[in-house]
């Protein structure tokens, strides 16, 4: 799942290109029978935990990263939420993280391997 939409139902499809991918979008059951084009956001937003989550495959919104609450404002938040896609196959970086110290790791790709409009 890569989008959500606050009061919403999932939405199944598969790539026509690659029969054995899934993707799950949720959008607004009314907007959606009005056919509108609706914004969404990323789920990785709205995750409330209490697990930890990393994930990659999200490209178009580059690094991701959401906190768990903390009262003290001073210490330092451990993240909730991690995307870690920063375009390494379109030529921009690969991006790591090192636990338990929560150090991202950048290193710059050494080419462009594919358009990031396919």
């Amino acid at each position: 799942m890569r989008n959500v939409q606050k009061h919403t139902s999932p939405l199944h499809s598969k790539h026509q290109n690659h029969p054995h991918d899934s993707h799950y979008t949720v959008t607004n059951q009314n907007e959606q029978a009005e056919n509108k084009n609706i914004s969404i956001m990323s789920w990785a937003s709205q995750w409330k935990g209490p697990q930890r989550v990393i994930f990659g495959h999200d490209a178009k919104r580059g690094l991701q990263l959401y906190y768990f609450p903390s009262s003290n404002k001073k210490e330092k938040k451990d993240i909730m939420v991690a995307g870690l896609d920063t375009g390494a196959c379109y030529g921009k970086k690969l991006t790591g993280i090192m636990l338990p110290s929560q150090t991202l790791v950048h290193v710059p790709s050494q080419k462009i391997y594919c358009s990031i409009d396919k």
